[in-house]
């Protein structure tokens, strides 16, 4: 398990997490970046995720929130129905790109759940890794 860079910006360095050799956040970008109905929910999440890079946490409730689930502080990039669930390290410097998944009323929980048990999971170890994307 390993966090792999996505991008290096002047506020946030951003990771997403590899586990079992499988990067979710990534292959969700890389699966649908043909899909016509998913190419502008793709385009919005990169946008955010470059301008938190470089910007740091500066986005409205709507796009970026952040609250405490199984006493993790857990956050969540918003995109429409889409999530993309991320944890914050060393005072917002690093961000952690964990799952992604569609809001609904019944999956929402057992996702967030599985994203915590994942963060947990990659503490034991805390491999960062060192190759850039």
């Amino acid at each position: 398990m390993q966090a792999i860079r996505f991008i290096k910006g002047k506020s946030v360095d951003i990771y997403l997490l590899e586990h079992k050799n499988h990067l979710e956040v990534k292959e969700f970008f890389d699966r649908n970046k043909n899909n016509r109905e998913l190419r502008g929910v793709i385009s919005g999440f990169i946008k955010i995720i470059t301008t938190l890079a470089s910007e740091g946490y500066i986005f409205p409730v709507q796009l970026f929130k952040c609250w405490t689930e199984q006493g993790e502080y857990f956050c969540e990039i918003i995109k429409g129905r889409h999530r993309i669930s991320c944890f914050k390290y060393d005072h917002g410097r690093k961000l952690l790109l964990v799952t992604y998944f569609i809001k609904k009323a019944q999956t929402e929980k057992k996702e967030y759940t599985r994203a915590l048990r994942l963060k947990k999971a990659f503490d034991e170890r805390m491999d960062w890794g060192e190759q850039d994307e």
